[in-house]
């Protein structure tokens, strides 16, 4: 690891928890805000049957409003929020597994700095995302199905979720791993006559950037799981006996393959930009939160960013409940 991203890396005992925990309610409730209409539409084309399944996100969202005006948009929206209180357990499980596998880790120092990172990264984004799943499986199924199926229906999809969502935030934590740092270092050696970036400059633009790219990485490669999970929890309801396999079947027979991409424009369309608005909110709460305020690098040092969540889900956040920034 790059001296400098070590010491700009606010870690889970440089925080505030108190501040850290407020500022993330709050902060990501406007996030959700702002992601939960194009989960909603994708949700709506996944699960989709018949000629309503080839209809474009444009023409789900025009159906919605005209049929329940905007507010049809944010259909569930207050009830899934709640998992934003559980969403802190994200957060916690994240960052103390990254702590824990550190440089001073014994794994960390048998594997070297490079696999030691992605290791690190993968580890902490895919435990947190299994212990989330706990907490908003229900929740999911409570803001997006008006239906009555008791406690064994609240978990319905469970399972799928956890397949889905463990690697997803896994994939994302590598895939920012290598994107981040190749943007920062490429950001500070721009050739002539372009002007040199400050280390702030190429710290926000390199976070952006690879951001965005792990957003389209992260869901061009687990869309197929989003597509069987989200139709296992939805469509289940009409009885219990379904499982992956035979969602894939009825798939396969309604769609084909192409099938399994169902929802992935909308997808794109709020991941993508969830990434990059949810690496900047979380790169601020940490800061926000710091005990003590971090020290100016020496003159000419690179700044490389410390690791945000993806929410994988979302990219914590970015989920069918929106819920998924990162969600998924």
């Amino acid at each position: 690891m790059d001296p400098s991203d070590e010491r700009q890396t606010v870690d889970w005992e440089d925080l505030d928890k108190k501040r850290f925990y407020s500022y993330g309610i709050t902060f990501f409730m406007g996030v959700r805000a702002l992601l939960y209409p194009p989960f909603l539409l994708k949700t709506k084309i996944q699960v989709a049957r018949g000629g309503a399944s080839e209809k474009s996100a444009f023409q789900v969202a025009r159906a919605t409003v005209r049929e329940e005006g905007v507010r049809g948009l944010y259909k569930g929206f207050w009830i899934s929020s709640t998992s934003l209180v559980f969403r802190q357990v994200y957060f916690t499980t994240y960052e103390v597994v990254r702590h824990h596998l550190g440089p001073g880790s014994d794994l960390y120092q048998r594997l070297g700095p490079e696999k030691g990172e992605l290791v690190r990264n993968m580890s902490a984004g895919a435990a947190s995302s299994a212990v989330m799943q706990c907490f908003t499986v229900p929740l999911d199924i409570i803001g997006q199905v008006y239906g009555e199926s008791g406690l064994r229906g609240f978990y319905r999809g469970f399972g799928i979720s956890v397949l889905q969502f463990a690697p997803t935030s896994a994939i994302w934590w590598a895939a920012y791993g290598v994107y981040s740092r190749a943007f920062v270092r490429a950001l500070g050696n721009l050739p002539e006559p372009v002007p040199e970036l400050t280390a702030q400059q190429r710290q926000v633009g390199g976070q952006a950037a690879a951001g965005f790219c792990t957003g389209m990485t992260t869901v061009l490669l687990t869309n197929p799981l989003d597509v069987l999970r989200t139709r296992l929890q939805v469509e289940g309801r009409r009885g219990d006996d379904r499982t992956i396999a035979s969602e894939y079947r009825i798939l396969m027979a309604e769609s084909g393959p192409r099938g399994l991409m169902k929802g992935l424009g909308p997808r794109i369309l709020a991941m993508a930009p969830a990434s990059v608005l949810i690496v900047s909110v979380y790169e601020l709460i940490k800061r926000l939160s710091r005990k003590t305020p971090l020290p100016p690098p020496p003159a000419g040092t690179p700044q490389l960013p410390s690791q945000p969540p993806a929410t994988a889900r979302t990219a914590a956040f970015a989920t069918t409940t929106v819920t998924d920034p990162n969600h998924r």
